[in-house]
């Protein structure tokens, strides 16, 4: 078992997850930094500024992982990035509906709950990224 864990960590795709790991704490301050610029220092309504948080983060995310993480498997064009979007809002939807079921169902704290949230979403979105996004090109 010890084995097991030791050569996934020194495996490719350790590197990738921990590369996109950070570029995550990264765009969640990219996030929470234009949420709070759109919103209070430009009075934008909260529900825009989180939608526009969301595609700021979302384009740098697409931008640093394209270029760091996916760095082998560069894609370039207004598809690969629709693509990469489109996992953006489908996760974000996912978020939504696991914060419904974990703080209004089961009665967590949403600030509790959005810790398996994360989890979920982190995972499922490199999933994604990694074998239908990023994918190398023949």
């Amino acid at each position: 078992m010890i084995n097991k864990l030791i050569d996934f960590i020194k495996s490719d795709k350790f590197k990738k997850l921990f590369k996109f790991g950070c570029i995550g704490v990264l765009n969640t301050l990219v996030d929470y930094g234009t949420f709070a610029l759109c919103h209070y220092l430009f009075g934008v309504g909260k529900f825009l500024a989180q939608f526009l948080a969301v595609v700021v983060a979302a384009t740098n995310s697409y931008i640093l992982n394209n270029n760091i993480t996916f760095k082998k498997e560069k894609q370039t064009g207004i598809v690969a990035y629709l693509k990469f979007m489109s996992v953006n809002f489908i996760s974000i939807g996912m978020s939504l509906v696991m914060m419904y079921l974990f703080s209004d169902v089961l009665g967590l704290k949403p600030i509790i709950a959005k810790i398996p949230i994360s989890i979920c979403t982190i995972l499922l979105s490199f999933t994604v990224y990694d074998k239908l996004v990023f994918i190398k090109k023949k």
